[in-house]
């Protein structure tokens, strides 16, 4: 990263360098070969911003900040890592946005739904096969290629 160039910059929207490298709002920001080639060194772009000084605590329009997004990355490893890292570099994950949510909270959040949504999937699937019968692994745990040789059809 040049040593001029300031990671706290922001452009006409008011988008920094955080809300770029998630692009979650609108994924056509992000070129699909760049993310796929730098997708294993997301953790050190991150690390490098924050250590250059990219704000943890501003607020886009929706009310999330980088340490919402960071710490609701669809890779567990990196958000333990994250966890982890904000807590011995004293990173306060408890200051709220102005709609009262802290990175914290948001997160706790974001866990739930996730299990809402799981849920809800799992009794999709049990309605679905409510006549097939588990020989022996619950249908979550089987393979794709492997389903059809695990159950068998109530006779």
């Amino acid at each position: 990263m040049e040593q001029n160039v300031s990671v706290s910059s922001t452009d006409q929207y008011g988008h920094d360098s955080m809300f770029y490298l998630f692009s979650r709002k609108n994924p056509y920001l992000r070129s699909w070969d760049l993310y796929l080639k730098n997708k294993g060194r997301r953790k050190d772009v991150i690390l490098r911003l924050i250590e250059k000084g990219a704000p943890l605590y501003r607020e886009y329009e929706d009310g999330t900040t980088p340490l919402f997004l960071i710490l609701t990355m669809e890779d567990e490893y990196l958000e333990k890592f994250f966890f982890d890292y904000f807590k011995n570099h004293q990173i306060d994950l408890n200051v709220p946005n102005r709609f009262g949510v802290t990175p914290l909270k948001y997160c706790w959040m974001n866990r739930e739904l996730e299990l809402f949504y799981y849920k809800q999937e799992d009794d999709e699937i049990r309605k679905k096969f409510k006549d097939v019968v588990p020989l022996h692994t619950p249908p979550q745990y089987c393979q794709m290629n492997q389903e059809l040789e695990l159950f068998s059809y109530k006779q």
